[in-house]
């Protein structure tokens, strides 16, 4: 395996963790604090793989334009937490909420 190869094994293993960051079922079980933070979190979480890609292309790594939080091709932004940020999501995900 190539340096090249295995930092993208690395960073891909990275985003897939970052991804499978669990979300309360219901939000409404949280305090009004909790849910700020909470919803603080989803931003920021939001903001780092919309970065991780671009810093992977600066790294050299080939990486497609747009993928679902499942690693699939994405195909339309929503807003897919509540937060009021669009992320791209895969059909499969485009009519899933926070119910």
């Amino acid at each position: 395996m190539t340096p090249k190869q295995k930092l993208q094994k690395d960073r891909a293993w990275f985003k897939f963790v970052l991804t499978g960051l669990p979300k309360p079922i219901k939000l409404e079980s949280l305090s009004e604090i909790e849910q700020l933070f909470w919803k603080e979190i989803l931003s920021a979480r939001n903001a780092l793989l919309n970065m991780h890609d671009k810093c992977s292309i600066e790294l050299g790594l080939n990486i497609p334009e747009h993928r679902c939080w499942c690693g699939k091709p994405a195909k339309v932004q929503v807003d897919y937490y509540g937060t009021g940020e669009l992320q791209w999501v895969c059909n499969k995900h485009i009519n899933i909420n926070n119910d």
